[in-house]
């Protein structure tokens, strides 16, 4: 294992409490046809192939979230790659990441019926 250096460090503050457990699974994500960097807190959906994207209402098959994405990922071109996901949880709505002009009132009361609970933090 190699160890990791860096001269500063950021927290995420992706998480926004502890109330609602932090439910963890593994999923695909479909490879976007160039490669794509996803970071943590990317809102999914997943296609009827079974494979996530990025939530967008404005792309056919990826208008309904499905989870958060757990970790930041580079997605390749035209390769499938598997990622860890939350599919519950408390997040900072400030961190979570949507497509094109999607925000998180758009997903929220969906988002909700998941057990996936956007907060702001003061």
């Amino acid at each position: 294992m190699s160890l990791i250096t860096t001269s500063s460090y950021e927290p995420r503050n992706l998480f926004a409490g502890s109330e609602m457990p932090k439910v963890t699974e593994g999923i695909t994500l479909e490879g976007q046809g160039s490669d794509v960097a996803l970071a943590a807190g990317t809102v999914l959906a997943k296609k009827s192939n079974d494979k996530c994207v990025v939530v967008d209402t404005a792309v056919t098959g990826a208008e309904v979230p499905y989870a958060v994405l757990a970790e930041d990922i580079v997605v390749l071109a035209s390769t499938d790659i598997k990622a860890p996901i939350y599919s519950t949880g408390e997040f900072n709505e400030n961190k979570l990441v949507f497509g094109g002009s999607d925000t998180i009132d758009t997903h929220r009361v969906k988002l909700r019926e998941l057990g996936i609970y956007a907060k702001k933090l003061a």
